[in-house]
């Protein structure tokens, strides 16, 4: 669909045409319910969070309502409840070194924990968020957790002994078992006390002090052998106290797997699956953009094709280890930008563009996670709440706060003042009232991340753009059944070079686009007349290739099996294709389908290289559905050598019908022109040797369109025009398919829409009928007086032409009717001359006789005028010397029917 404004102006339509041309399609099938591993709902508990837990200090009762309540969000995750209780309140068991007390004393786990229960019982306002709190993670952080890392109370440290009695970390392990039992509400306690986590995270980065920060005491002290085991340990020893928890690991920071030609992937991912998968209730990770260029390599940014990419390859690998994938638990995710962050050695104050570093990555990241509902168990962005310890202890704000002082944006920045909301709310309200069941929503575009959910007669459909310029998106809602759009509120996110906008704008109806800022994201909220019915389904079902992480070789074909794919009548296949490689290696593999080639896109979503040597991204390719069978082969050819294919894996969507076809055959409109008051829509990929009609409409409220043209013509590749006048202010047009029309196809072109000047918008005009175009050349004009005309005069040696098209192809046809007026007698160096030609050779001529008015010609001077050509040759009489000029050679009513 497109929308045309019609102006006055000829230089703004044509700029409107340019936008047309330039907009991203996006189409909604409102009544298809789009379900992968049997979910099929925007689950608020699990993306709708803040990294907190609901036991804070940092809301009261009043905050936490408009916080938790006014925009519906669910805590999180809570790194600092287990981790001060066993460095400060928990002492050493005396019988057993290296082990916490469990009981028997005052600072014991079952004491101090039954003192914090009883806490929080006195806490009763809290008790009414419990429910939001019923997936919170618990994490233990490095330290104290890792043994020998820091001492706890009293100066003990957990044991490091490493024995086939006592594995390295079981101390650890038993600790955590023992804090959950007691510091939580249980059926041992009769569940007094805040509830159970979900989740439990064994340690909190531990790569960063091992491995990664060589000014960490703990740096080069354990191997990745080591770390991995003390995961199944702590894992065992949980479980032997708590069967109720999800355990899981190892929540790296900043992956980059394809760092060193796969060296990390190698080195920790992979090796992490193969000791630790069938251990692990989830895999644990945090993903971060990063935009600032301190590294070496400069910016790293993962959100897009990259974030797609090492997603797949985990889950794809957990899978091969344990037969389905690892759900996931991103306890982290956002943007930095270490420009702005404030360090001991600069303690800046808030600024709005760290935010903006971090929301832009929010939105996109959030709409992956959502697009895998099915594997991602939680994703919490790095939200926290005022944080003031990170003031008390460091002596500057936190960076990633919910909440600053009103005096961190006074001219003279301080930490006074009240507590107001940072820009990170404006995540939030963006993503506020999003709800429902989802629908099937799609663009060709990567760039632009789209997704939809339905909720009674709300439709909420959310966008995001990964360009770093505005994209304008057009949408087309389909399977309305006739249920009318009577409100869109548009919510859109961006930044305006100074802060982070949430604009809000309400229109009465649908306007069926929507302006994308830069890196901006929104969310329109339509609300329909009634209920909106879902009756059809989409299906999804994820298939993984029975290999991955192969090597490329130049010209060698790396084949993968993708089997037990389930066949149906109607739906979708798309390929997922992973791969790191130098950024000078070619990105455009051969990629065949049981034996067919496909044709693979050239555009990844997102950026496609930051200041990294390799580049890492995942490409979607379309496979048609009749090429799947249960048994597939795929061969990938590369043209050089270098990098490895990541991942592959098949995204198949069952449909309950045929969706496309209940579409009407809507044609996508490839380009769009204006000239004087009509315009021009043309298309590339209709069916072909097919025909289209042109609907239309004033507005997008009220049901049904009406139908401008029909019968118009497709080439035999595909391609079709249609020229139309823009009769009101604002109108909607669409293209579908039709039937065949009955008899010939005929067009009659009398120039009656061309309201240009001769001289200047007359020559080259394309003249539009029934979806025929008549092309003029040479020194033929558009006249305004509604005819076109051949002078005589000296610049007329060029002889007049012409041809006939469908969707920019030449046709042959005949002519069946043509009115001439001719000047003959007063021009010595010769007289009109009206050819039909075909390749060159002429086939017939009319020789008019001198009339002042128009006269009607049925047959010719010449041959026969129902021969087909493919060109009309007008001559005219000239004057070199330019003393005699002639103006009556016109031409009207040229009446011409296609030959088949």
């Amino acid at each position: 669909m497109i929308l045309l404004r019609k102006t006055a102006l000829l230089s703004v339509l044509l700029g409107t045409a340019a936008a047309a041309r330039a907009a991203v399609q996006v189409d909604v099938d409102v009544n298809v319910k789009h379900s992968v591993g049997g979910i099929s709902t925007f689950d608020r508990e699990k993306f709708s969070t803040v990294h907190a837990s609901h036991t804070t200090g940092d809301m009261d009762e009043t905050v936490m309502h408009d916080f938790i309540n006014g925009r519906d969000v669910y805590f999180g995750r809570d790194t600092g409840y287990i981790g001060w209780y066993s460095k400060n309140q928990i002492e050493e068991d005396p019988v057993k070194p290296g082990w916490s007390q469990v009981s028997g004393s005052t600072y014991s786990i079952a004491a101090q924990g039954a003192a914090s229960r009883n806490s929080y019982a006195g806490q009763t306002w809290r008790h009414a968020y419990e429910s939001r709190a019923a997936l919170d993670i618990v994490c233990a952080q490095f330290s104290p957790f890792w043994p020998g890392s820091e001492t706890m109370r009293g100066g003990w440290s957990f044991s490091a002994a490493d024995t086939a009695a006592e594995p390295f970390g079981s101390a650890t392990g038993n600790h955590m078992g023992n804090f959950l039992n007691h510091f939580y509400g249980t059926a041992a306690n009769g569940y007094a006390g805040r509830p159970l986590p979900a989740y439990v995270e064994i340690l909190n980065e531990p790569d960063y002090p091992l491995f990664d920060s060589s000014s960490d005491p703990m740096y080069g002290t354990s191997t990745w052998e080591e770390l991995f085991n003390y995961h199944n340990t702590v894992a065992d020893q949980i479980r032997l106290l708590n069967q109720e928890v999800k355990i899981g690991g190892f929540c790296p920071s900043h992956p980059d797997l394809s760092n060193h030609d796969f060296e990390e992937w190698t080195e920790r991912y992979k090796r992490f699956l193969d000791i630790c998968a069938t251990n692990m209730d989830f895999f644990s990770i945090h993903i971060y953009d990063i935009y600032d260029d301190y590294a070496s390599d400069g910016p790293h940014i993962k959100k897009g094709s990259n974030l797609e990419a090492t997603f797949d390859m985990i889950e794809h690998y957990s899978y091969l280890k344990k037969g389905q994938p690892l759900p996931f638990v991103v306890s982290e995710f956002g943007g930095r930008d270490r420009r702005l962050e404030a360090y001991d050695w600069r303690p800046i104050m808030w600024t709005p563009e760290r935010d903006w570093a971090a929301i832009k990555s929010m939105n996109s990241m959030l709409m992956s996670f959502a697009d895998r509902p099915h594997i991602i168990d939680k994703a919490i962005p790095f939200i926290m709440l005022k944080e003031e310890w990170n003031w008390d202890y460091y002596g500057y704000p936190h960076n990633w706060r919910l909440f600053r002082k009103e005096g961190e944006t006074n001219a003279t920045p301080s930490y006074t003042g009240d507590w107001v909301y940072t820009d990170y709310i404006k995540f939030y309200d963006l993503w506020k009232n999003v709800r429902g069941t989802r629908v099937r929503i799609a663009t060709a575009d990567p760039d632009i991340q789209v997704d939809a959910y339905v909720s009674s007669n709300q439709l909420f459909v959310v966008l995001n753009n990964l360009n770093e310029n505005s994209v304008q998106a057009d949408l087309s809602l389909f399977g309305k059944y006739g249920n009318a759009v009577q409100t869109l509120v548009e919510k859109n996110l961006y930044w305006d070079g100074e802060e982070t906008v949430l604009e809000e704008n309400v229109h009465i109806g649908n306007p069926g686009q929507v302006q994308l800022r830069a890196e901006g994201a929104a969310v329109l909220e339509y609300a329909f007349s009634d209920s909106i019915q879902v009756d059809e389904t989409a299906d999804e079902v994820k298939y993984y290739a029975s290999t991955n992480f192969l090597p490329i070789v130049s010209g060698q074909a790396n084949v993968f099996s993708i089997n037990d794919v389930s066949e149906d009548a109607c739906g979708e296949g798309v390929l997922r294709l992973g791969a790191g490689r130098n950024q000078a290696l070619s990105r455009q593999p051969v990629v065949r389908f049981n034996g067919t080639a496909l044709d693979v896109p050239t555009d990844f979503m997102g950026h496609e290289g930051d200041g990294r040597n390799d580049f890492m991204g995942q490409l979607n390719i379309p496979v048609p559905y009749g090429l799947i069978q249960s048994s597939n082969i795929v061969s990938i050819t590369y043209p050089d050598t270098g990098g490895h294919i990541s991942s592959l894996s098949f995204r198949v969507f069952t449909f309950s019908s045929d969706i496309h076809a209940a579409r009407e055959g809507s044609i996508s409109i490839d380009y769009a022109s204006v000239v004087g008051n009509r315009f021009i829509l043309g298309f590339t990929n209709g069916p072909q040797n097919g025909f289209f009609s042109l609907l239309s409409k004033t507005n997008l409220v009220t049901a049904g369109w009406s139908t401008n043209l029909t019968e118009l013509p497709i080439d035999e590749t595909g391609c079709g025009a249609v020229t139309n006048p823009m009769a009101h202010t604002v109108e909607f047009f669409r293209l579908v398919g039709s039937e065949a029309p009955t008899g010939a196809l005929t067009a009659l072109f009398d120039w009656s829409d061309f309201n240009g000047t001769w001289w200047s918008d007359g020559y080259g005009y394309v003249e539009t009928d029934n979806g025929l175009s008549l092309v003029h050349g040479g020194r033929a004009t558009a006249h305004e007086n509604g005819n076109a005309f051949k002078a005589s005069y000296s610049q007329d040696e060029v002889d007049g032409t012409f041809t006939v098209n469908i969707g920019g192809v030449s046709q042959r046809f005949v002519v069946t009717s043509v009115d001439i007026s001719a000047s003959t007698d007063a021009v010595p160096q010769g007289e009109p001359l009206v050819r039909g030609m075909l390749d060159g050779v002429e086939q017939w001529s009319i020789d008019p006789v001198e009339n002042g008015n128009f006269q009607t010609y049925t047959t010719a001077t010449t041959g026969e005028l129902n021969l087909a050509i493919d060109e009309i040759i007008w001559s005219a009489p000239y004057d070199p010397d330019g003393a005699v000029l002639t103006w009556n050679n016109r031409i009207d009513n040229l009446a011409v029917e296609i030959v088949p």
